[in-house]
């Protein structure tokens, strides 16, 4: 049976969030975090220069790019382009895409050194990404980083998810620790507070108590 064009869509989108960027839509949004971590990363290893220049406009690159690493850049490059790197990143793997985004720096690089704003930054790379009409002129600056390969953005990635979750407990042990704290000064068990799915209604409650003591107590 020949499949119609809206059936096609549905299982490429199926496939890409599924088994390529399953990760991207977890609860904790873990591999969100983490890519954001490592092209940063990139960026600073690959672009010493530009790191530096967007440290000092108090800019990240990688804030400003992975939205667009979210949609697989589906609206930032011209259509030609981003069908390319699609076809790039479904035979190299995923990861692909994360170079991407650091060979887009490296392409507008000389322009972004010249902003002095954080709006000027952003509508440069976007204004530059949309003049991406031929796509070789993207492909062959992705495989001129010959330090941010596949190979570092794999080995890299297992180095940060591990920094990620150990700052993650930590922050999880010291948030604990602190409603333990405040369930001491309430009328009510810790494990009626645990019970409380809204973490937002129990810091309501928990300040007016703080204010507002219960009489008798």
């Amino acid at each position: 049976k020949e499949e119609t064009s809206d059936e096609a869509a549905f299982w490429l989108l199926s496939t890409l969030t599924d088994e390529y960027f399953f990760t991207y839509f977890s609860n904790n949004l873990e591999a969100l975090r983490l890519d954001s971590m490592l092209l940063q990363d990139a960026i600073e290893q690959t672009l010493p220069e530009l790191h530096a220049k967007m440290v000092q406009l108090g800019v990240s690159l990688a804030m400003i790019l992975m939205p667009h690493l979210t949609t697989l850049f589906a609206t930032l490059f011209p259509s030609e382009t981003t069908s390319r790197l699609w076809d790039m990143m479904f035979f190299e793997g995923p990861e692909y895409m994360l170079r991407a985004a650091v060979a887009l720096c490296a392409l507008c690089q000389d322009n972004l050194l010249r902003k002095s704003t954080s709006s000027d930054v952003i509508r440069e790379l976007h204004s530059y990404a949309a003049t991406l009409f031929t796509p070789e002129t993207l492909l062959k600056a992705i495989e001129q980083l010959k330090t941010v390969d596949a190979a570092w953005c794999k080995s890299r990635r297992r180095q940060v998810r591990t920094e990620l979750r150990r700052n993650d407990s930590v922050s999880e042990s010291s948030r604990l620790q602190a409603l333990e704290a405040i369930a001491d000064r309430l009328p009510c068990t810790w494990a009626d507070i645990r019970r409380l799915q809204d973490e937002a209604m129990f810091a309501s409650y928990a300040s007016f108590l703080t204010t507002h003591p219960p009489a008798g107590t």
